[in-house]
Order: C-alpha cells, then sequence, then structure tokens
C-alpha cells in the first residue's frame, strides 16, 4: 500500500429542508454545493479537500454562514477548520478587523468570489478515523454574530482502513478422509547363532533390540486415541552365503521374531501379525556403497545392478573386488542383517474446534486434512491462530495441492503474497489455484496478470465477480477507496 491513500468522493451537494422566515432570506443548504471532494490519508495526517460553490447562496448584507467540516465515528469525532461567506458589510466588517488573514477563519465575499472556494485543512491521523463519516455543519449569524440557524447534514461514509483481499479469498473444504490410518516404523538387529533361527532373548544385544520394538508398540498403545490394527515385521539377511540358505534363515527368523512379539501380547483377533523376508539384503548395500568412499564403488554397483543371479553377484564382488569384499564382509554385512517393523494404527476422530487445536499443538499428526479445516473456521481470519493451523496442515501434507492452497490463502489472509506465492507453486492448476493466483497479482499491483489468469477461468463464479471488481481494486490499490454518498 502507498503511504498516502486517497478517498475520493463524486460530486456531490448538500440538501435539506429548512424553515423559511419573512425577516431574513430563506436558508437553504442547497444553495452551497461540495465538489471534488478529497480524502486523502498521508502518513500521520488526514488532508481534506474540496471546491465549494455558494453562487447561488442569497444573503443579507450582514449575514454570514461558517461551514464546518466534522469527522465522526462511533468513538470520537473532530472539527475540522472553518471557513465563513458573508454578505457585503459582514465581509467589510470583518476585513477591517484583519479577520481575513490565512491563519484565522477563511473569509469570503459571498457577491465576489463564492462561487469557486477551493478548500484544503488537516488533522492528525487516529484510527478511529479508519470506518468514519464526514458531515458538515452549517451556521447562520446575522447583525453581531447573532446565530440564527445551524444544520448538520450527514454527507459520506469514508473507509481509511488499509486495503484487504480477505473478502475475496476463497477456502476449500476438504472431503471426510474416512478412517485414519497412520503407522510408525523402526528397525531392530536380532542376533543369531550361525545357521539357526530360534530368538534367544539374552543372546549378545538382542535384549536391548527386542525392548525397542517392545517399547514402540507400548508408546502407540498407551495413546487412548489410538487403535492399533497390524503389526509386520520384514527380515533380512546379508549377500554372502548361498541364496538358498540364506532365504531360509531371512524366513525362520522373522518368523521366529514376530511369533515372539505376538506372544508378549494379548492383542484381539482384530490386530493383524504379519511376517515377511528377503533373503539377501542387495538394496540396503547400494545404499550404503553409493554414500560411502569405498574404492571400486561404481564397479561393484555396477555389479549389484546387473541382471545376474544373487550367488553370482556375490562371487563377482569377492572375485573382482577382494578387499573391498573383505572389508564390507567385516563392517557392512552384519548391518544389513535386520528386521524393520511397521505398527500400523487407526486415530478417532475429533469434532470439538479446541480439542483438536490441542492435538494439534501435541501430535499434529493425529489430524485430517477436513479436521484442521474445521478447527479454522473458529479462528478470526488473518489472526496468528488461523494461519498456524493451516500452516501446520501443508506441513504435515507437503505434497497436497488443497493443503497448500489454503496454505497460500491463510498467508493472504495476513497480507503476506510472497509466502503465498510459495505454497501456490505445489497447489496444483485448479480454478482455485488459478484465482488464488490472481489474487496474489492485486497484491503485488500487477493487475494485468491477475486479469490475463482470472480470464483463463473465467466460467469459475468467484473469477468472474474478481473481474467485475478489479478496476475498484485497482483504484483501490492506488490510493483512492470508493466512498460511500449519504
Amino acid at each position: 500500500m502507498n503511504s498516502m491513500t486517497k478517498y475520493i468522493l463524486a460530486v456531490g451537494m448538500l440538501s435539506a429542508a429548512v424553515p423559511a422566515s419573512a425577516s431574513s432570506p430563506r436558508y437553504n443548504p442547497a444553495d452551497i454545493k461540495i465538489e471534488g471532494l478529497e480524502v486523502i490519508k498521508d502518513g500521520s495526517r488526514v488532508l481534506v479537500n474540496c471546491d465549494i460553490d455558494a453562487s447561488a447562496l442569497k444573503l443579507k448584507s450582514n449575514q454570514d454562514v461558517t461551514i464546518t467540516p466534522l469527522l465522526t465515528s462511533r468513538s470520537d469525532s473532530l472539527f475540522l477548520s472553518p471557513l465563513t461567506i458573508a454578505g457585503r458589510n459582514r465581509y467589510i466588517f470583518h476585513e477591517r478587523r484583519n479577520d481575513l488573514s490565512p491563519d484565522s477563519r477563511g473569509m469570503y465575499h459571498n457577491g465576489k468570489d463564492a462561487s469557486s472556494i477551493r478548500y484544503a485543512a488537516s488533522a492528525a491521523y487516529d484510527g478511529w478515523m479508519n470506518d468514519s463519516g464526514l458531515s458538515f455543519i452549517l451556521d447562520w449569524a446575522g447583525c453581531c454574530n447573532a446565530p440564527e440557524m445551524s444544520e448538520r447534514m450527514d454527507y459520506a461514509g469514508l473507509d481509511m482502513g488499509e486495503t484487504s483481499v480477505n473478502d475475496l479469498l476463497v477456502f476449500v473444504e476438504p472431503e471426510g478422509s474416512g478412517a485414519k490410518t497412520r503407522h510408525v516404523d523402526g528397525r531392530a538387529f536380532i542376533d543369531f547363532p550361525v545357521n539357526k533361527t530360534v530368538i534367544n532373548a539374552d543372546y549378545r544385544n538382542n535384549a536391548v533390540e527386542l525392548a525397542k520394538i517392545v517399547r514402540t508398540i507400548d508408546n502407540v498403545r498407551s495413546d487412548e486415541d489410538v487403535t492399533i490394527t497390524s503389526i509386520t515385521i520384514k527380515g533380512f539377511a546379508s549377500p554372502e552365503g548361498p541364496y538358498a540358505n540364506n532365504e531360509r534363515l531371512a524366513k525362520g527368523r522373522t518368523e521366529a521374531l514376530t511369533e515372539y512379539v505376538h506372544d508378549l501380547y494379548k492383542f484381539p483377533e482384530t490386530v493383524r501379525f504379519s511376517s515377511e523376508w528377503e533373503a539377501e539384503d542387495w538394496d540396503g548395500l547400494r545404499s550404503y556403497l553409493e554414500k560411502s568412499e569405498v574404492h571400486g564403488k561404481s564397479g561393484i554397483i555396477d555389479i549389484i545392478d546387473s541382471d545376474l543371479l544373487p550367488d553370482e553377484k556375490e562371487a563377482k564382488i569377492r572375485s573382482t573386488y577382494p578387499e573391498e569384499y573383505s572389508r564390507l564382509l567385516t563392517n557392512v554385512f552384519p548391518g544389513l542383517r535386520h528386521s524393520d517393523y511397521v505398527i500400523e494404527y487407526t486415530v478417532k476422530e475429533y469434532t470439538d474446534a479446541e480439542e483438536i487445536i490441542d492435538v494439534m499443538r501435541k501430535d499434529p499428526s493425529k489430524l485430517s486434512l477436513s479436521e484442521f479445516y474445521f478447527a479454522a473456521q473458529s479462528a478470526e481470519p488473518g489472526s496468528e491462530l488461523f494461519n498456524e493451523i493451516f500452516e501446520t496442515a501443508a506441513r504435515l501434507h507437503p505434497t497436497d495441492e488443497m493443503a497448500n492452497l489454503n496454505a497460500a490463502n491463510a498467508s493472504l489472509s495476513r497480507g503476506d503474497a510472497v509466502a503465498a506465492s510459495k505454497y501456490l507453486e505445489k497447489a496444483g492448476s485448479s480454478d482455485e489455484a488459478i484465482y488464488a493466483g490472481a489474487i496474489v497479482s492485486v497484491m503485488n499491483d500487477d493487475f494485468e496478470s491477475a486479469r490475463a489468469s482470472l480470464e483463463k477461468i473465467h466460467s469459475y463464479p468467484a473469477a468472474k465477480e474478481l473481474l467485475d471488481r478489479l478496476e475498484d481494486l485497482k483504484r483501490a490499490r492506488q490510493g483512492y477507496v470508493k466512498v460511500i454518498r449519504r
């Protein structure tokens, strides 16, 4: 927003029914025309400018009328500098008293210079003026300043607040996602004696590794909001030795571990236990090599990626890279004998906004996008909480187009077009996303781009409405705000 904000009012005219008097001219505010009213918000000052045409005003020689603009709101009011239009004798009277200096009340001769009076006044800006009204107080006086009549004319409403696009934003409500399925993963390194498949909890470091699995399950079970649905364990053996024997060991050891864990708990039959296995963890070996500085690693990786059978791969690596193979056998292969476990569970549905916000701050992964959206409806648009909700949803679902679209709109609600643009990069190309991009262009004062975007989706109802308002928004962004004539 420019530091100077202008408020332009179309040509207007004061009018009111005023009682007539036999001893004085007819008092008629319609004889005073206000033209080109301009209210300017310039930093800490408010400037009021207009042209006043009082050529139709009929005053007796010893009469005058004082015009005083008045800014008012529900909480405060402020009189601006007045000006006076006087009959011939009153004007001479003030002239003799030297009342016509620029620092005193502006005085104009009704018979000479009342056809085009340029009025200008300023005052210190205050927040209450954002939603205020402009009135004119008309005070008629006769000889010796004897008051004859006073009238207040409410003229126009003024909006001096900053330009906002909040009423233009379109948030998209996610559809209900049904059951909220989540999972937690882990990895354990269970040791077995050579060629054995029986679990021995006291063997080597098994007590610690088994405790890792138990602790993960217990952490999930202790949460009253979740229900465990399945536990899956997948075992891997390392690539050395015959493939058939490694497959036997991977299968037998995984089944043994699955049975061991199953027997520790009394889960209902609805909890599914399953075991999977992979005879040799070639992917794990490849992943290690890619990150390592092992000599000849590219050649070893080529062998791994080849169409050779597993036993042929191992033999070729051992014969082609004997030193490297020996180091891998000692330092890397033991880590390829592991058991990966997955605990899958469902999370209850939350229907209270305060509870959702509490969960969001403790464990937001429990929430669905529809729950985030529901909670946001209880927050003030543009508020810190409002933005926190949508931004948390986008952080948890970084590739979800709808989550990013709503986060972009939340950023726009607080006036952050830069953040909104980043979210829109991941919001897809829906009509809603293009529309939000047009609002970003409006905030960047790029109205040509905004119009081009909106014309692409002209059948989208919100786009059609924004196209109709685009010129008014352009004037608003340039400082001109529509004023409501009363």
